[in-house]
């Protein structure tokens, strides 16, 4: 939506068509309105539509969809190691955020502040770094050779079938939909 903020300030005094509202020197178009409210709706819906099927799967079956669609391997690799050690790295800078709470410490606007925070995010740094070489020499003793191996595939089923027919359908409707005009 924040792509959509800069469309919403341009896209009203910028686009040709009737002008529908006059203030000193701008001049706001019905089109320029109409045309954002509509790329607004669009990519929103293609926003929703991703994250409903991203929702549902899990990393190691995006790892899997990402190599199968082309994307080389090592970007693959770093995508599913970032995406788990983020939430990693969270608790671990939750966990030292705590200890310090506990030790008595109260954030003010004081250079004990800056410095406390200094030391948090900077063992924060050192934790996952020797996190990230614990989780290397672990791949490595269990025979990690550069490749994800899948420990099942999926095969889809009946309802699978449906929901592509569904959508499908409905992809086709809204196509057809689009070459008709109607008259209000």
């Amino acid at each position: 939506n924040f792509f959509s903020l800069f469309i919403w300030l341009t896209l009203p005094f910028t686009y040709g068509g009737g002008d529908a509202l006059h203030v000193s020197f701008l001049n706001i178009s019905l089109d320029g309105i109409r045309m954002a409210a509509l790329i607004t709706l669009k990519s929103n819906g293609i926003l929703f539509c991703f994250l409903a099927l991203l929702a549902t799967s899990t990393t190691v079956n995006l790892g899997h969809a990402l190599e199968k669609l082309g994307v080389p391997r090592k970007l693959s690799f770093l995508l599913l190691f970032s995406y788990r050690q983020l939430f990693v790295i969270h608790q671990e800078y939750q966990r030292l955020q705590r200890a310090a709470k506990l030790r008595g410490f109260t954030p003010k606007n004081s250079m004990h502040t800056y410095k406390t925070y200094s030391h948090l995010f900077g063992m924060t740094l050192v934790k996952s770094w020797n996190r990230a070489e614990r989780v290397h020499q672990a791949m490595i003793l269990r025979g990690f050779n550069g490749r994800l191996i899948p420990l099942s595939r999926p095969q889809p089923g009946r309802a699978d079938y449906y929901f592509l027919f569904v959508m499908l359908l409905i992809s086709l409707i809204l196509a057809g939909l689009s070459f008709v005009s109607f008259s209000v």
